[in-house]
């Protein structure tokens, strides 16, 4: 019974390790993926409740699509899938899909299937690293700017999303400096400014995930889970069993607490591009909505309801 209780006590230590780690490395992916996908269906729904699904493809589908499209295709060449046909930008009105990418994979093996879960965020992470690109060609200075947010976003990170009260902080603060960047008057006569908005609107309008993508990162992300819980199994029996410290500390090397200081980092810089993604998605949908809205009421259909049909 004792055996039973020490056994059942180290399983519990090890899935609260592998638990933390994921949730300190991708609990970001999924907090700001669905807040992403949250605002971006709801422009893509201003859009369609005013003017139609026409505008939208006329104003930001050709730029936006292909952006998300290529999301896809990255990962699958990264986790070594087979690309059978890809359509950056088809508008098909039947279905009412812009573009698409059909891939296909080894089911056995475990490295193309942990692929689906990036392959399935891909256009978020894409999103978000072409909306920072588009910032630091075209926005003066923001370099300097991005360092300052990329310090809030480590903070989120360390905090292990239990410190509300400073995240909250953190978020706020790096809300304010991305606003500021964004707004400030010197920038209202520059071409490359007005580039820059129309751009990261496109971007951000279509960084929504399908039903189909969600369902394959949610896939790729179990069989990670799994993967990860049994790399932690293995170390930590393994320095259980060690006969003396010297040994156990070498297999420190081969542990992934060791590794999630520099993972953090690459964290919090991913945070950054996040919290960047979600100021701009916000005011795209808030700038669309009021917009669109008076439109709506010109048209006399009334204000629309961004949250639902």
């Amino acid at each position: 019974m004792k055996t039973l209780e020490i056994l059942l006590e180290f399983l519990k230590s090890v899935t609260l390790v592998t638990v933390g780690q994921l949730v300190s490395v991708f609990g970001v992916f999924f907090i700001f993926g669905l807040i992403l996908y949250f605002l971006a269906r709801s422009t893509r729904r201003v859009y369609v409740n005013s003017a139609g699904t026409t505008l939208d493809i006329i104003l930001t589908g050709w730029i936006g699509t292909p952006v998300h499209e290529l999301g896809h295709a990255l990962f699958c060449l990264l986790f070594l899938h087979k690309i059978e046909k890809i359509k950056l930008f088809d508008p098909n009105p039947t279905d009412g899909s812009l573009g698409y990418v059909k891939h296909s994979y080894n089911k056995k093996n475990l490295y193309q299937r942990i692929g689906n879960f990036f392959i399935g965020v891909g256009p978020i992470m894409l999103g978000s690293a072409v909306l920072y690109a588009t910032m630091y060609l075209l926005i003066p200075g923001i370099k300097n700017v991005f360092t300052e947010i990329e310090k809030h976003g480590s903070a989120i990170n360390n905090a292990g999303f239990s410190n509300w009260q400073l995240i909250f902080q953190s978020a706020w603060s790096s809300i304010t400096i991305i606003l500021g960047a964004i707004t400030d008057p010197n920038n209202f006569g520059n071409w490359k400014f007005w580039l820059f908005i129309y751009i990261s609107m496109s971007v951000a309008s279509h960084m929504e995930l399908s039903p189909s993508d969600l369902k394959s990162a949610l896939g790729g992300f179990l069989i990670l889970a799994l993967f990860v819980f049994f790399i932690n199994l293995v170390v930590m029996v393994f320095q259980a069993v060690s006969p003396n410290m010297q040994v156990a500390s070498f297999f420190d090397h081969f542990s992934l607490q060791t590794y999630m200081a520099s993972l953090g980092r690459f964290t919090g810089f991913v945070t950054a591009l996040f919290m960047y993604a979600f100021c701009i998605s916000a005011l795209n949908l808030l700038v669309s909505w009021a917009l669109l809205s008076v439109y709506s009421l010109i048209r006399g259909r009334g204000v629309i309801n961004p949250f639902w049909s």
